[in-house]
């Protein structure tokens, strides 16, 4: 496992990386937009809500998405043992990986939590990145770590929640508004 959490990616070729995280709530309009716009975008789901919505899973991954490994049940990773926590980011990935047909390689802790113990349950469970994030969208504004506009390398970490589409769409005007390029998510975009 790489070393850390981490909440960029490689800028070169001014690239940004769209995730969407948990997967309660798959709606038309988003997978609409991936179509459309051929986006590269990780979904980092739930075993839970993935088993719930696999039609519309396996779907998103036809139109080019990425699934990515957010454990189980969401649970706050840094709170468990050791062998609580590897279970949660295995059973997840075996789960996926057999729905999907490809294990997840990529994983992102719930809430954001993050210790050494939860990078060991990744590492043993078979994960070899974890992603955070540097921006989401909150309205219809987007939203870094610092304030300024998005840029290259920056991870936007959004939910697939009512009201995505809109998001995504606002998302994806300021991509443009900053000449920037969605790059898929993958363990070598890590630097």
């Amino acid at each position: 496992l790489q070393d850390r959490l981490h909440d960029f990616g490689n800028p070169a070729g001014r690239a940004v990386y769209i995730t969407i995280d948990d997967g309660w709530f798959p709606s038309a309009q988003p997978l609409a937009l991936i179509r459309r716009y051929h986006l590269p975008v990780t979904a980092f789901l739930t075993q839970q809500a993935a088993q719930e919505h696999l039609s519309y899973w396996r779907a998103f991954v036809r139109a080019g998405g990425t699934i990515g490994d957010h454990t189980v049940s969401h649970p706050r990773l840094t709170a468990l043992t050791l062998g609580r926590a590897t279970a949660q980011w295995a059973g997840a990935r075996r789960a996926l990986g057999s729905w999907f047909g490809t294990d997840p390689v990529l994983g992102r802790p719930p809430y954001g939590a993050f210790d050494p113990t939860v990078e060991e349950a990744a590492a043993r469970a078979g994960l070899t990145s974890l992603a955070g994030w540097s921006g989401t969208v909150a309205g219809n504004r987007v939203k870094t770590w610092d304030g300024k506009p998005l840029s290259p390398g920056e991870i936007v970490i959004l939910h697939w929640v009512p009201g995505l589409g809109r998001q995504l769409t606002t998302l994806l005007a300021a991509i443009r508004a900053q000449h920037l390029h969605p790059a898929p998510l993958t363990p070598a975009s890590f630097i």
